[in-house]
C-alpha cells in the first residue's frame, strides 16, 4: 500500500493549480471545437445554454456564500502548514474549488451547446473565482 502524500501547504497548492489548470484546458478545448464546427453544437437550444448558465451561477453562489464563510479564518499565532493540516480547512477548502471548477464547466458547456455568450461569461466568471479564492489567500492571516 502507498501511504498519501504528506498535506502541506505545496501540497495544497498544486491540487489548486491542477483543478485550474483542467478549468482552462476544458475550456480552451471547448473552444477550439467551436472554432472547427463554425459555432455552437446546437444554436437551437438557447432555453438549455441559459439554464446551463443559471446551474452555473448557483454554483458560485453556494460556493461564496454558503461554503466560503465556513472556512475557519488562520489565527495571526498559527502556521500556514499548521493552517492546512485541519481537516475542517482543507474539506471546505476543496469544495470551494470544485464548486468554482464545476460552475466554470458547466457554464462553457452551455455556451459550447448553445453558443449563449451569458454562460461563457458565467464560465469566465467562475474561473476568477477559483484563481481569488487561492491556497495563498485562503491562508492570509
Amino acid at each position: 500500500m502507498i501511504a498519501p502524500a504528506p498535506l502541506n501547504p505545496r501540497t495544497i497548492r498544486v491540487v489548486h493549480r491542477v483543478l485550474l489548470a483542467g478549468v482552462v484546458l476544458i475550456g480552451a478545448v471547448f473552444l477550439v471545437i467551436m472554432q472547427v464546427l463554425g459555432g455552437a453544437l446546437n444554436a437551437g437550444l438557447a432555453l438549455a445554454g441559459y439554464a446551463f448558465a443559471a446551474v452555473a451561477l448557483a454554483l458560485l453562489l453556494v460556493a461564496g456564500f454558503l461554503v466560503r464563510p465556513r472556512l475557519p479564518e488562520r489565527t495571526a499565532a498559527q502556521s500556514e502548514e499548521e493552517y492546512w493540516q485541519d481537516g475542517r480547512v482543507r474539506s471546505a477548502a476543496v469544495l470551494v474549488w470544485v464548486l468554482c471548477e464545476g460552475a466554470a464547466i458547466v457554464g462553457w458547456v452551455g455556451f459550447l451547446l448553445a453558443g449563449v455568450t451569458v454562460a461563457a461569461a458565467v464560465g469566465v466568471l467562475a474561473l476568477g473565482a477559483l484563481l481569488w479564492h487561492s491556497p495563498g489567500r485562503l491562508a492570509r492571516a
